[in-house]
């Protein structure tokens, strides 16, 4: 009876673990989709301004030829031998010129500050765009890293050792100080608790023979007792990080 509540209670647990990853999983997934959406409006938004800066620019240039031929039409005029012998005929002819240049021009300066307003809606957009991709990729990071440490978590559990994420963990100096820097390249292993009696060394394999020499090291330096825990690559790049920039403050 005993063991049938016991095994209820394992299988309950089990049950509510699965279902906290399984929620968990679906809001990540719900997450990223958003994240995707978003950076897709995002992008669509810019495209659209973009595209708009491009129609109006071309509108521009076709108003500047127009202006531009005007010119041509206005020596052309100067040059007709028929309209000279007709002053009045030829002043008619300038002053529709005037006119449609004038009509041309204030069209230019329209188009203009309607191009200048694009661009400023062009410029958010994708800065928008940008920030949107920005936190986008910044999230698919932290999901990998999160399946990588999902990984390793799993590998402990198989070859027998604790595992910690030590992403969020108060790493002392004493810790630290307690691997040289030569080492931690060399055993691809960091001390990340230390005290007189105890410390605790991650490693990203610590099935590695060597890795016996350096805890000896540790325990003649010391006399403390070690214990070894599997970490992630990421794990050992941030202490690495911490360990670097401590040596740079103290050198």
């Amino acid at each position: 009876m005993a063991h049938s509540i016991i095994e209820d209670i394992i299988r309950i647990a089990k049950e509510r673990e699965e279902a906290a990853k399984k929620e968990k999983t679906e809001a990540v997934v719900s997450e990223i989709e958003q994240g995707a959406l978003a950076h897709r409006e995002a992008k669509e938004e810019d495209a659209t301004w973009t595209a708009k800066v491009e129609e109006i620019d071309g509108e521009i240039k076709a108003i500047q030829e127009s202006i531009e031929a005007l010119a041509s039409g206005r020596a052309q005029i100067e040059a007709n031998e028929d309209l000279k012998k007709h002053p009045d005929l030829q002043a008619q002819a300038f002053e529709g010129l005037r006119a449609e240049e004038e009509e041309l021009r204030v069209r230019l300066e329209y188009k203009q500050r309607e191009k200048s307003e694009a661009e400023k809606l062009q410029t958010a957009a994708r800065a928008k765009t940008d920030a949107v991709e920005e936190k986008f990729e910044e999230k698919i990071s932290q999901v990998a890293i999160k399946e990588r440490e999902i990984e390793v978590q799993r590998k402990a559990s198989m070859v027998g050792f604790p595992y910690i994420d030590l992403e969020k963990f108060p790493v002392s100096q004493q810790s630290l100080k307690t691997v040289s820097r030569e080492d931690v390249a060399k055993y691809q292993a960091v001390c990340f608790y230390f005290t007189p009696e105890q410390y605790r060394i991650g490693a990203i394999d610590p099935n590695r023979e060597d890795l016996k020499e350096l805890m000896d090291k540790i325990h003649e330096a010391t006399s403390s007792q070690g214990t070894v825990y599997i970490i992630s690559e990421h794990s050992m790049q941030k202490v690495l990080t911490v360990l670097i920039i401590l040596l740079a403050a103290t050198a």
